[in-house]
């Protein structure tokens, strides 16, 4: 499906004042003569709010989910205990 906008960039090279015109100036011309729709743009963004909405519900409930698995089993303890060497990186001095 074509969108409104090409749909408009098409007829407008199909005038015969156009004819000869390059697509850059085709593109000039029709935007001095369209005109948005205001159900179109209202239901796309309806759409995107919507997608939004539903992500940030799933981001919410899988923090939950990382904090509750997280904060189970731990209550008692201190932390964890490193293994290996506990000295960092050292330059050794001559």
């Amino acid at each position: 499906m074509v969108n409104a906008w090409l749909a408009h960039v098409k007829s407008t090279m199909k005038l015969p004042s156009s004819k000869g015109l390059k697509f850059k100036d085709v593109l000039k011309a029709a935007k001095k003569t369209y005109k948005k729709g205001v159900s179109a743009v209202t239901e796309g963004v309806k759409k995107v709010t919507r997608r939004v909405r539903k992500s940030a519900r799933k981001l919410r409930k899988t923090l939950k989910r990382k904090m509750r698995r997280s904060r189970k089993g731990k209550k008692g303890k201190k932390g964890k205990k490193r293994k290996g060497r506990k000295s960092s990186r050292r330059s050794k001095k001559r």
